[in-house]
């Protein structure tokens, strides 16, 4: 199990693909492998080397009873633990809910270390019945430097999965 260590603490992660970076961070009470359960990892490994982060408290990263050990900062530095331990200088983030705030976390903390940024805010049903779509978040709350470099202003959705 590949981990990176930052303050002492365990940080899980899992790496697939081949390409230019991506990180893969979720959102709350789920782990990285949720990502290759909702389909995204197998499509993103062709193009992608996918790097599956479980969040501080989650799946096999360690829990810190510690309230301050999940700060943005720190979860930012979480992310750039991983990235450091694979020596990568920068990649693509994609977040979820939490990991959303995440990876804008890197692009306002650390934006030397994200090429992009991707943050998906919430889910909604269609109401069809056909699937989920995501709505992403804009990115009006970055400084105009770091949304123009780091994110881009069109908003994102997911393919609708078909039953």
């Amino acid at each position: 199990m590949p981990c990176a260590r930052v303050d002492g603490l365990k940080v899980h992660y899992e790496v697939t693909g081949d390409g230019p970076p991506l990180v893969l961070h979720p959102g709350m009470f789920c782990v990285g492998e949720d990502w290759a359960r909702r389909g995204y990892t197998p499509v993103l490994r062709a193009e992608h080397t996918v790097i599956a982060i479980d969040p501080l408290g989650l799946g096999a990263s360690d829990g810190p009873h510690d309230p301050a050990a999940y700060a943005l900062p720190r979860r930012v530095a979480h992310v750039t633990a991983v990235l450091d331990d694979l020596k990568i200088e920068a990649a693509a983030c994609w977040g979820y809910s939490l990991g959303a705030l995440t990876v804008l976390g890197m692009a306002v903390h650390a934006p030397e270390r994200c090429t992009r940024v991707v943050a998906g805010r919430g889910t909604r049903s269609t109401g069809s019945g056909r699937g989920w779509s995501t709505r992403c978040a804009g990115t009006a709350c970055l400084p105009t430097p770091t949304r123009s470099r780091c994110c881009g202003t069109a908003r994102a959705r997911t393919p609708t999965r078909r039953r």
